[in-house]
């Protein structure tokens, strides 16, 4: 069965609808080590500037990209 996303986080807290469906735990199963909102190049200080929206530095979404040193 596919992961299905809550609309809540464990505290109550919403989270925003912006956020894909496979928003996640980073620490579920099927999510790639090493991955996860804080090291994303799309993370700033607890924002997505992918999705426009607040998330967990411990989370994760399927639009994962790591930081380009180039």
């Amino acid at each position: 069965m596919a992961y299905q996303r809550p609309k809540t986080y464990p505290n109550g807290r919403p989270i925003p609808a912006s956020l894909p469906a496979l928003y996640q735990p980073a620490d579920n199963a099927g999510v790639p080590a090493m991955q996860y909102c804080g090291n994303c190049k799309f993370y700033r200080a607890g924002y997505c500037s992918l999705f426009n929206a607040q998330v967990k530095f411990d989370y994760w979404c399927a639009k994962w990209q790591g930081e380009s040193y180039e």
